[in-house]
């Protein structure tokens, strides 16, 4: 589905504003958003753990039919997009799409989706709805509008006035807007060996470091091998060398394999935060998807013949894994403590956590195989696995209470499982 409009553009008071014949949109200078959590049904259906995104704050705040909105920027992004639900309740008119040629969109690791103003200019305003995304996502073809990302952001660079202009004609895009990069995504790692949080930019295309950290950590630059980067509103400017580092991501969660690569930063003056990574490594080894936890939308379907037309959607969503693995591991646990001891644990926390890994890692490897007889055999054996493990909880339990257990009800319920089926409530 796709929402249309005319968007027109004034300046008032020093604030922008955009109007259309669908909604009325005004910028705001600051607001916050607290992070979304998993809800007790999700938790309790652990086959199948889904992941919200936590959602950054001070992006582009402003209002939607009189609703106070934030939108998330996707400089990686060829489209706007709109949760459907979010259209429906607040009364958007959703029409078919129209387009001659097919329309294909994917995600950040290729998978398709299915698509469910200013004075003295116009611009038609193109959301495609989904009935899995974000309220409002902006693509870059309106983040790009002129002046917008100067006059609502922070630039890449604190002090752009000293660098010297590049004139390159093979210009790296650089996108990234950062209000405030502790909002940003990041992907946790080390450099060389140093522990850190790396910005992550789906639209940038090389990797940058900042000069003031590359001196600080004593990288050898090679100063030889500038090049000219291209700024979100159009300005190029030239990097000072470029310096090469191994670079290794987190390896908290244990079940994401831990590569080191050696990646090619280019090093630029001036820069507002330490190390950003671009979309080849944002994009590259399915991380993505594992640290991030991009979302799967439902395969494209389309009734047209025409060549297709590809667009990209690349907005990186960053779950709050931590609450997510703490959450899951209570559950895990529960119903293993023995009634009126509350020392009489079946499982110690080691063997819960190499349990909770083990289900994650089987997750996630049965998601990548193809639907077939192969990945129903490999859900079957892991159903079988899990339900082993669940029964040898209980038999440990049994043995470490010392109070006589309870006489077994005939009725089954959620507090009382039957014996013959101990995963029930998995």
């Amino acid at each position: 589905m796709v929402i249309r409009g005319v968007a027109d553009r004034s300046n008032t008071h020093n604030k922008r504003s955009w109007t259309s014949n669908i909604a009325t949109a005004c910028t705001a200078r600051d607001t916050r958003h607290g992070s979304r959590s998993f809800s007790p049904a999700i938790i309790r259906r652990f086959c199948r753990p889904r992941t919200e995104p936590r959602r950054p704050g001070k992006v582009v705040p402003g209002r939607l039919n009189g609703y106070a909105i934030s939108a998330l920027p996707d400089s990686g992004a060829s489209i706007n997009a709109m949760h459907h639900d979010f259209a429906v309740e607040r009364g958007l008119a959703i029409l078919p799409i129209m387009h001659k040629a097919t329309i294909n969109i994917q995600n950040a690791i290729g998978s398709p989706i299915i698509p469910t103003g200013f004075p003295h200019k116009t611009h038609r305003v193109e959301f495609f709805t989904f009935k899995d995304s974000p309220p409002v996502v902006l693509g870059n073809a309106f983040l790009n509008l002129p002046d917008l990302l100067f006059r609502f952001s922070t630039r890449l660079v604190d002090d752009l006035s000293s660098l010297p202009a590049g004139n390159d004609s093979n210009t790296l895009k650089v996108h990234l807007m950062h209000m405030n990069t502790s909002d940003l995504p990041h992907f946790r790692g080390s450099l060389d060996g140093v522990p850190m949080q790396a910005l992550a930019d789906s639209g940038c295309e090389p990797n940058i470091v900042s000069l003031a950290y590359a001196k600080a950590s004593g990288m050898s630059i090679d100063f030889t091998q500038s090049a000219s980067l291209e700024l979100a509103g159009g300005m190029t400017v030239t990097s000072i060398g470029t310096c090469y580092a191994m670079w290794y991501f987190n390896d908290e969660s244990q079940w994401v394999y831990n590569t080191g690569r050696c990646l090619a930063f280019h090093v630029l003056e001036g820069c507002s935060f330490d190390v950003m990574l671009g979309k080849d490594v944002v994009f590259g080894e399915g991380k993505l998807r594992i640290h991030h936890g991009q979302q799967q939308l439902p395969a494209l379907r389309s009734e047209s013949a025409d060549a297709p037309s590809t667009r990209c959607f690349n907005l990186i969503r960053e779950p709050s894994w931590n609450s997510v693995v703490n959450r899951l591991k209570r559950w895990l646990g529960r119903g293993n403590r023995t009634s009126g001891n509350s020392t009489g644990v079946v499982s110690t926390v080691d063997e819960q956590n190499e349990e909770l890994v083990r289900r994650l890692q089987a997750r996630h490897d049965n998601d990548q195989k193809p639907h077939g007889q192969n990945k129903a055999d490999a859900e079957r054996i892991e159903r079988l696995a899990q339900e082993d493990w669940n029964a040898r909880a209980q038999a440990l339990l049994a043995l470490s209470n010392p109070v006589a257990p309870a006489p077994q009800s005939t009725t089954p319920s959620l507090s009382n499982p039957p014996l013959s089926n101990p995963n029930s409530s998995i």
